[in-house]
């Protein structure tokens, strides 16, 4: 009827005059309501949210800081892959003097750098800021280890190989799980495959293998990190008598060797002793520990503390 219509009518006309209730973005973080991201999480977002970070960590030995400018050209390479914004200030020599605040001494060093604050997956800027965490370690030199290294292959992950595999950046969950299943199967570290079933790398390090008098490890477009230590182990092996190569490997080839360790710029050379039912010898891996175990040192020293 007129008159239902009419008050129908009314009452959309009372509905679409309601204000609507203004909406304010709110966080809840652990069961507490904040207006805003709360700080300091607010400069960290990018690295929360995105993984917008790269980071290089390093070993201070008596006050020194081997490779130094190794770590700064990858840092400063990767800065430049990801479009992040290198501060006129920034160098090796500026890094040195701001851990030399920190009066590291035997320590292992992780830098971070990340982009500052500012849109969603696309950034609004580029600026960067910088973290330097420093830990005490017991040793003055990388330490060799008798009993050698028990690994594995993680079965739970494939790495992907690309232009940005080599950088150090947050996008480590396949590394975290491979580190996670070699403990749960009593193992020290898990080598990780990539998608073509080739052995790349461990959960933490890059791995070398040596055959007669030649060292060999998986080229980069395996997908392994451009590890610091690789770097200076291949530009150096040939001035103490063996041939650097990189090579591409199957896991059955590799078994068969007689010699694996890994590499890093924290744990220096690590051999690994059993791999599944095979044994191996450290013979050579200990020679090239040995031999390459002086790194040389940068030329400013950490002054000590007192």
């Amino acid at each position: 009827s007129c008159r239902g219509i009419s008050m129908g009518m009314r009452s959309f006309s009372r509905v679409k005059n309601r204000k609507t209730p203004t909406f304010q973005a709110m966080f809840n973080l652990n069961g507490q309501l904040f207006a805003g991201i709360p700080e300091p999480a607010r400069l960290y977002q990018r690295p929360l949210y995105y993984a917008d970070t790269l980071f290089e960590t390093m070993r201070a030995c008596q006050g020194r800081l081997p490779l130094l400018d190794k770590h700064w050209a990858r840092l400063s390479g990767g800065m430049q892959a990801l479009g992040m914004h290198i501060q006129p200030s920034w160098s090796a020599d500026f890094f040195r003097q701001e851990i030399e605040k920190t009066k590291a001494f035997n320590a292992r060093i992780r830098l971070t750098v990340w982009r500052l604050p500012g849109g969603k997956l696309l950034p609004e800027q580029n600026e960067t800021a910088f973290l330097i965490e420093t830990e005490n370690l017991p040793d003055n030199h990388f330490p060799w280890h008798e009993a050698g290294l028990h690994i594995g292959v993680a079965e739970s992950v494939r790495l992907a190989a690309d232009d940005y595999s080599r950088w150090k950046t947050l996008n480590i969950a396949r590394y975290a799980l491979a580190a996670r299943e070699a403990m749960q199967r009593g193992w020290d570290d898990a080598l990780l495959l990539n998608a073509q079933g080739r052995v790349v790398e461990s959960s933490i390090c890059n791995l070398f293998w040596v055959e007669n008098d030649t060292v060999f490890t998986p080229p980069l477009h395996e997908g392994c990190v451009a590890g610091v230590m690789r770097e200076y182990l291949l530009e150096k092996l040939p001035s103490i008598g063996f041939m650097a190569i990189e090579k591409p490997i199957e896991t059955a080839e590799l078994a068969a060797c007689n010699d694996i360790f890994l590499t890093n710029a924290v744990r220096g050379i690590q051999w690994v002793s059993q791999w599944g039912s095979s044994m191996f010898s450290s013979r050579l891996s200990k020679k090239i520990h040995e031999q390459m175990l002086f790194i040389p040192p940068s030329p400013t020293p950490i002054v000590a503390l007192s």
